[in-house]
């Protein structure tokens, strides 16, 4: 099981073998698909879940080297590979400020660099999968079975209509996962982290997340949402006639990722009964948790 403490091991050993220093214990910044750790001196250490994540760790740190040079603020490595310890890739990379989290118009100025970025001839980028691992965490869940069969149907209905519009064909480099964690702060501009998710897709994509919580979770308020419009350009996808489609996916793929936790707790478990039904029938109102 990929634990803090499983973490925090491999982060100090990666630590020793690249030559970087850390006096005192790896510092938890958080767990999630990876798990973060400040190392002091200014460096962080970012901890795969295992052998599976060498290749996204590689590109990783490809990308950023991209995007820094196309003048895309991001993230930036301080080695030039993973360390691999016991199976899991350690990635190091330079201490930004996460000690508040972005607005909504900060990530939009953001990913407006990004999406105007050249498409990158070295760097072999996946196109956007808009079910990654969706199929995949709802086969292993600790949900009922009737719920299972009820999200997987919706994904299939989902990935019909996906793959019947033009979206898919439109082509950029996008981040995949914009939300306001995966931006932090250099000289108090915003930079874009977390890279795993960076591929080659439609802009709307990324554009669908916060329309998505303004349009149906109700998490932005309306006024940050339309900061977060002008930031990027003018353009709101909650306006566009796919948004519902692309709403439905995002909602999808959140579902499914909590529908892993499910089992550890009565209100986790509640929450994702809740969401079951929502997407079953879109017209059921949203009272959605942030986690």
């Amino acid at each position: 099981m990929f634990t803090e403490a499983l973490a925090r091991s491999l982060a100090q050993q990666a630590a020793r073998e690249l030559g970087i220093a850390s006096r005192t214990s790896p510092q938890l910044i958080r767990m999630g698909e990876h798990g973060m750790f400040r190392l002091g001196g200014g460096a962080v250490a970012r901890v795969a879940r295992g052998l599976a994540w060498q290749a996204t760790a590689e590109r990783e740190l490809a990308v950023a080297r991209y995007l820094h040079e196309c003048g895309v603020p991001t993230g930036q490595p301080l080695a030039e590979a993973p360390v691999l310890v016991h199976g899991h890739p350690v990635t190091f990379w330079r201490e930004l400020d996460v000690s508040r989290r972005a607005t909504f118009p900060e990530i939009g100025a953001v990913l407006a660099a990004l999406h105007q970025v050249p498409l990158p001839e070295s760097l072999a980028l996946p196109d956007l999968d808009a079910f990654e691992r969706v199929a995949e965490r709802l086969q292993d869940a600790p949900i009922g079975e009737t719920d299972r069969q009820t999200l997987l149907a919706v994904a299939a209905e989902l990935a019909a209509a996906w793959a019947q519009t033009d979206l898919p064909a439109r082509r950029c480099l996008i981040h995949g996962d914009p939300h306001s964690g995966n931006v932090a702060f250099a000289d108090d501009q915003a930079v874009l982290i977390d890279l795993e998710t960076v591929c080659i897709g439609p802009p709307e994509w990324d554009l669908a997340l916060p329309g998505t919580y303004t349009a149906s979770l109700h998490w932005l308020e309306p006024a940050e949402y339309q900061g977060f419009v002008a930031a990027y350009g003018g353009t709101d996808v909650t306006a566009a006639p796919h948004f519902r489609l692309l709403r439905r996916i995002r909602e999808l793929r959140m579902t499914s990722w909590l529908a892993q936790h499910a089992g550890e707790s009565a209100a986790t478990a509640a929450q994702l009964r809740h969401r079951v039904a929502c997407l079953a029938d879109d017209r059921v109102e949203r009272v959605w948790s942030r986690r």
